[in-house]
């Protein structure tokens, strides 16, 4: 008679948590062009008290409440549709959908923080997630920011004021990639 052990691993998620199913990856970052791709599935339903906003910022995580200055609003926009960017590509769905992309400068600041999307229904456990934004205004994003200091997040809070989970984590740059080689350079140019 074989003797059998089973073992069980109880993984537990903590508040804002990445959640394994959603991916985000940034495609291209530099002072005047930023692109990134996402998809996957919603292991849970979106939280807070909006339940069907999806959002692109850097640092949440280490940063909550406030907000992180890598988009330069100096020329002064609200949503994207009506600001001076260049959308190329925005191939973005919520479980099948388009939902709006809005990006939300602070109050009585010059920059914004975040590209926003609001879809027109909550987002459940089980929606998927797709696609690419692609964009560009010259000289207006912070191309020192690694790759991996980009997050997705989910559902918005008015009471905490802040987002209420992080889903995904972009992943860091390969070695020798382009944003590899592009950090080294950055990191020589603030040493001087």
């Amino acid at each position: 008679m074989n003797n059998y052990v089973s073992v069980t691993t109880v993984c537990c998620l903590t508040a804002n948590a990445a959640i394994a199913d959603l991916r985000l990856n940034i495609d291209r970052l530099t002072s005047s062009d930023f692109a990134f791709t996402v998809s996957g599935t919603f292991d849970s339903s979106v939280g807070g008290d909006q339940k069907n906003w999806l959002a692109v910022k850097p640092n949440w995580s280490t940063n909550y409440g406030v907000n992180v200055p890598w988009i330069d609003d100096s020329a002064g926009f609200g949503e994207l549709g009506s600001s001076p960017f260049t959308i190329h590509t925005n191939s973005i769905r919520i479980n099948g959908t388009a939902p709006n992309l809005i990006n939300v400068a602070a109050t009585d600041v010059e920059w914004g923080d975040s590209f926003y999307f609001r879809a027109p229904f909550d987002i459940l456990a089980g929606m998927t997630v797709s696609g690419t934004l692609s964009v560009s205004l010259r000289g207006v994003f912070d191309d020192a920011l690694s790759p991996s200091d980009f997050e997705l997040l989910s559902g918005f809070d008015d009471v905490a004021g802040d987002w209420n989970r992080r889903e995904a984590v972009a992943p860091a740059p390969a070695a020798g990639s382009v944003f590899a080689i592009a950090g080294l350079f950055a990191v020589r140019r603030r040493r001087r």
